[in-house]
């Protein structure tokens, strides 16, 4: 359900367009692609990777793959 605080966020993913609906947005940032540092591995047990990388501003900011975020929504989970 949308209202007027919600704000929808059009990407782009292998040729096709989502919308992801949001809270709120803090900020748009542009950086470079080198600043992004790994996603540490320690115990994940298989669970589903989200995480693209990390990287510093002002505190730490995780990148979402959405890519696999939105492969993993789309298959069905057994009951």
């Amino acid at each position: 359900m949308s209202t007027p605080t919600h704000i929808i966020i059009i990407v782009q993913i292998d040729g096709r367009q989502v919308g992801l609906l949001a809270d709120r947005v803090l900020d748009i940032v542009a950086f470079e692609t080198a600043r992004i540092q790994k996603v540490p591995r320690a115990g994940q047990d298989g669970a589903p990777d989200f995480l693209a990388g990390l990287m510093t501003l002002d505190d730490k900011v995780a990148l979402i793959d959405l890519r696999s975020l939105l492969a993993a929504e789309a298959v069905p989970t057994a009951a």
